[in-house]
């Protein structure tokens, strides 16, 4: 490992350097790695015991497709989202089809695009384990902010902390 981070050109991977007896030393250096699901499956080795817990945030925005590689290299995930968000579109993904074609693209109904059931990996998870609903919300500066919301999908379940109030004299 010293040898490669004196290196000033010609880095192995990431990938390699899990990959070998390095890869014992890397996770007691970072035992936390920060990474997004697509780039836990370019960088590191497809090894079962690899992590010993994932956690996913935001998993409403997360396809099945992109968790799987990352579930597989720890025998404990924790899945965190909500099923009240947009789950996760193709809209922007590369088609065949011929780009300028307007007309096939018109003609699919504006539901294909956004489908509420369309499978995340939240959607999935609360399908097959046991969940839990956090109940406090702690983002908004103002409560008002949150209390449509709160109303609105969560049957006001979520604890809101009150505005912070400045008196004036």
């Amino acid at each position: 490992l010293e040898n490669e981070f004196g290196k000033s050109m010609r880095y192995k991977s990431i990938r390699e350097l899990s990959a070998k007896e390095s890869g014992l030393i890397l996770k007691h250096i970072k035992p936390v790695w920060l990474m997004s699901p697509l780039s836990v499956s370019d960088s590191l080795p497809l090894d079962t015991s690899y992590f010993d817990v994932v956690i996913f945030d935001e998993a409403s925005q997360i396809t099945l497709e992109e968790g799987i590689p990352s579930l597989y290299r720890s025998p404990q995930t924790i899945i965190v989202g909500d099923d009240k968000q947009m789950p996760p579109t193709n809209f922007f993904t590369a088609r065949a089809e011929d780009p300028d074609d307007l007309e096939s693209i018109g003609d699919e109904e504006e539901d294909e695009l956004l489908n509420t059931d369309a499978d995340s990996l939240l959607v999935q998870g609360a399908r097959k384990l046991n969940s839990t609903m956090l109940s406090w919300h702690y983002r908004s500066r103002y409560e008002t902010l949150i209390s449509y919301s709160n109303h609105a999908f969560y049957e006001a379940g979520l604890l809101t902390i009150p505005d912070k109030t400045i008196h004036h004299k």
